[in-house]
C-alpha cells in the first residue's frame, strides 16, 4: 500500500509542511504555540542527515517517518501522515510493518503520543500498552 525512501535535504520543506499540518493544533492545544521555526529547522537537520523515511503512496508523498533501532528498543519518533491519507490503512501497514521488525529483533516498540491526539486509541487497537503518562504525553510500547 505504500513505500518509503530515506531522505534527502531536498525533502525538508515537505518534512517541514507535514509536520506542520499534522502537529500545529496539538502543539497549540498543548503548550498554547507553535514553534514554526524550531519545527522547520529540526526537518532541515533531519532530512540533510537522512533520518527520515518519505512515506509515499503511489507516486505521491504521503507523509513522513522517523524511528531508530538501539541494542534495547525501536524508538518511533514519529509517523505522519497528511490528512488524504489518514485512516486509509496506511499507519496500519506501518505500524504492522514495525511490529514485524520487532518480533524478529525481539526488541519492544516505544514511542509517545501528545494527550489531546487520539492516536492514543489507534495503537491501543496495535497491541501497544501505556508505559507511562505526564500531563503533557502518553508514552506507549509494544512487546513483541
Amino acid at each position: 500500500m505504500y513505500t518509503e525512501r530515506t531522505s534527502i535535504s531536498a525533502d525538508a520543506d515537505f518534512a517541514y509542511e507535514t509536520v506542520k499540518t499534522t502537529m500545529r493544533d496539538f502543539a497549540i492545544k498543548t503548550w498554547g504555540t507553535w514553534h514554526d521555526q524550531d519545527s522547520k529547522n529540526a526537518a532541515i537537520q533531519d532530512t540533510k542527515l537522512g533520518k527520515i523515511q518519505i512515506i509515499y503512496v503511489g507516486n505521491e508523498k504521503a507523509g513522513t517517518l522517523q524511528y531508530e533501532t538501539t541494542e534495547s528498543e525501536i524508538l518511533v519518533n514519529q509517523i505522519y501522515l497528511l490528512p488524504p491519507f489518514q485512516n486509509k490503512g496506511i499507519g496500519g501497514e506501518i505500524i504492522s510493518n514495525l511490529q514485524e521488525n520487532s518480533r524478529e529483533s525481539n526488541l519492544p516498540i516505544k514511542l509517545s503520543v501528545l494527550r489531546v491526539n487520539s492516536a492514543t486509541e489507534f495503537y491501543f487497537k496495535k497491541g501497544f500498552v501505556i508505559e507511562n503518562e505526564t500531563v503533557e504525553r502518553v508514552f506507549m510500547q509494544y512487546a513483541p
